[in-house]
């Protein structure tokens, strides 16, 4: 697909939240911890704390739209939005500075990660409360609707 489709919100949107619906709950850590972390060999110490530090932080991507927003349309200077991103996005001055020129670059497409995930995560959460019936609700929007208003219009 073209990267500036209507398409791209459903894609980023279905690959962040396809993460939760593959590893519901602390799956994902432990698949991690006895897979992941083995074959890199990595150090799994600190594996729950990683976790629920991801946990916690998953809801600063709004403000990173916002941070973007606001430096695109001019009214915060890109020094003040690579501060806010570190400060906001708890990350460090470098990937502050890559998150800034990624969205330099990419502009508006910065959106479809957050709102993305938001509108699938909606769309699927809405229509069942089982794993199974959120992967029935998942391979339904992804072979049958084409755009996000089809998840939002489905309601």
């Amino acid at each position: 697909y073209p990267l500036f489709s209507p398409f791209a919100l459903m894609a980023e949107g279905s690959a962040n939240y396809g993460v939760y619906l593959a590893f519901p709950g602390d799956e994902r850590s432990a698949f991690e911890r006895d897979v992941l972390y083995p074959m890199a060999g990595l150090d799994t110490d600190k594996i729950e704390t990683l976790g629920r530090l991801r946990h916690l932080t998953a809801v600063l991507g709004h403000a990173r739209t916002a941070t973007v927003q606001q430096y695109l349309d001019g009214n915060i200077s890109r020094a003040e939005a690579v501060d806010r991103t570190r400060r906001y996005l708890l990350v460090s001055a470098e990937k502050a500075e890559r998150s800034i020129r990624f969205a330099e670059k990419y502009r508006s497409y910065v959106v479809n990660y957050t709102l993305g995930e938001d509108i699938v995560r909606s769309y699927i959460e809405t229509r069942s409360e089982t794993l199974d019936g959120r992967w029935e609700a998942f391979e339904r929007m992804l072979t049958e609707l084409k755009t996000a208003s089809d998840m939002i219009d489905a309601d």
